[in-house]
């Protein structure tokens, strides 16, 4: 620490090397936690180090509450005279956990005298402990408890320390059996735990960031798997661990009480796995002798005019692909909203906004999908529905494939060769709004909207009798933009 602090120059370089680090690994940015006493005569360097790794400003930097403006660590609890200097030269921070409902007045007061029109992006993260040490609600499953008291005031952010408690506490939280039994066990144990934590927590914080400025690709893979699969073929058995192969995951996990997502190893179309969605039997008994259910996966802000083409992949259980007149319709939804103004009939000139909400579907049909589907979904979206609001379902010309894959069974360590279908649809068309196969000259998705979410709906036949759930495999969700070409350079 004191080769990096020498004098505020060789601190600088640091820094540049730390952005250059950034670029290359893809960072968000970087967290800075300094939990060691300085001289005082270092903190000078320290926070023009600080100071040189924000004038990216791509890069998202958080200074962690620990040592103070005159070098002693002294971890705040707070936003206060001791370590708002750091706060103002990283543009954010991230407090300690030991904080009190006082505490969190007293530093949503400060930040509100430090904003300015020079600094008005200043955040605060107030520090949530998983593991409950000092922090209010214990931590654990309780960690909802803190999290709501820190957003009721809506200054102020939330950083959870250790999120993997549920991954820590696995082993001493399963059953006997599962504590002595096989990965596998764990795994799943692990899985569960994991989503029973943040069903309690994602409520509380709000939608999610949109996914924008550049496309959306996942295989919905960690990073790590038992095996490993490309384009839905197994070609390596052995366990591997990459963070760079990790994708996107769904912005929603919660889900309505007939859909339960989860995480598969057994097959997969790219990496080490895929996300199951399995669906109860609800859903079934809709309109027209079928039923339907959206699942949310992505929230996005895309313009129209860059979006080319959408493409889903997915497989369902052997038992489906074996009874063709138990069809399971799965259809990939875009939803572009339009924002519209009109003159007030008042005519006193004031404009008042308009929405227009245009749906696009993909579906997986071989054919158009049929009267009583086709019910389904206006009936779900509401189509044609009056006032400032309408909605429009545009069917774009699909391409459809069928790609065999292969099987892993983790009992045994067993590998399977075939025994999967991988279903492949995805829009295409020379222009980047989708086209309209019924009318192909007036079905464009107006360029002036914006995608917005994407969805996946299902739609089941009430003559599905099993009590077992439909199990939907989503091997990977695109969306591509338009590549913008380069002006070429010119001379004189």
């Amino acid at each position: 620490m004191r080769q990096l602090l020498s004098n505020e120059k060789d601190a600088i370089g640091w820094a540049d090397r730390l952005i250059d680090l950034a670029d290359a690994g893809g960072f968000d940015g970087w967290l800075i936690n300094v939990e060691v006493a300085l001289p005082a005569e270092l903190v000078p360097a320290l926070q023009a180090f600080v100071r040189r790794l924000k004038s990216k400003s791509s890069l998202h930097i958080v200074w962690y509450d620990s040592v103070i403006t005159d070098g002693q660590l002294l971890w705040q609890n707070s936003v206060n005279a001791l370590n708002e200097d750091f706060l103002i030269a990283a543009g954010s921070i991230l407090l300690n956990y030991c904080w009190t409902a006082d505490l969190l007045k007293s530093t949503a007061s400060r930040l509100a005298k430090l904003q300015s029109p020079s600094s008005s992006t200043l955040t605060v993260y107030v520090g949530v402990d998983c593991f409950g040490r000092g922090c209010p609600g214990g931590g654990g499953f309780n960690c909802s408890e803190a999290v709501r008291m820190i957003v009721e005031n809506q200054q102020l952010g939330v950083g959870l320390f250790a999120p993997g408690w549920a991954y820590e506490t696995c082993r001493s939280a399963a059953e006997p059996d599962e504590a002595d039994g096989d990965a596998a066990n764990l795994w799943e144990s692990l899985v569960d735990r994991t989503l029973e934590f943040w069903a309690g927590v994602t409520p509380l914080l709000g939608e999610p960031r949109p996914w924008a400025g550049r496309r959306l690709n996942t295989a919905f893979c960690l990073g790590q798997g038992v095996c490993k699969w490309d384009r839905g073929r197994l070609v390596s058995t052995n366990a591997w661990n990459s963070l760079w192969e990790a994708h996107p995951m769904p912005h929603y996990w919660l889900c309505g009480a007939e859909q339960h997502l989860s995480l598969c190893r057994s097959r997969a179309w790219q990496g080490g796995g895929c996300l199951r969605v399995a669906l109860s039997g609800g859903v079934g008994g809709g309109i027209g002798g079928n039923g339907g259910c959206e699942l949310p996966l992505f929230r996005l802000s895309l313009p129209a005019r860059q979006v080319r083409a959408l493409k889903l992949v997915y497989s369902l259980d052997s038992v489906f692909e074996d009874r063709p007149l138990d069809p399971v319709t799965v259809c990939l939804v875009a939803k572009y909203r339009r924002h519209s103004s009109s003159v007030d009939s008042s005519g006193g000139g004031a404009q008042r906004q308009q929405q227009q909400q245009l749906i696009v579907l993909c579906h997986s049909s071989e054919s158009r999908l049929s009267c009583s589907e086709m019910a389904t979904v206006q009936s779900h979206y509401s189509v044609g529905s009056g006032g400032g609001s309408s909605q429009t379902l545009v069917f774009p010309r699909t391409v459809r494939r069928e790609v065999e894959g292969d099987a892993y069974s983790e009992a045994g360590g067993a590998a399977g060769h075939g025994g999967v279908v991988w279903h492949t649809v995805y829009t295409e068309a020379a222009d980047p709004a989708l086209v309209d196969s019924n009318n192909k000259d007036a079905g464009y998705v107006d360029k002036d909207c914006v995608l917005e979410q994407l969805c996946l709906f299902f739609i089941l036949p009430s003559r599905l009798e099993s009590t077992e759930p439909v199990c939907v495999y989503l091997g990977q969700v695109k969306v591509a933009l338009v590549r913008v070409r380069p002006l070429a350079a010119t001379c004189d």
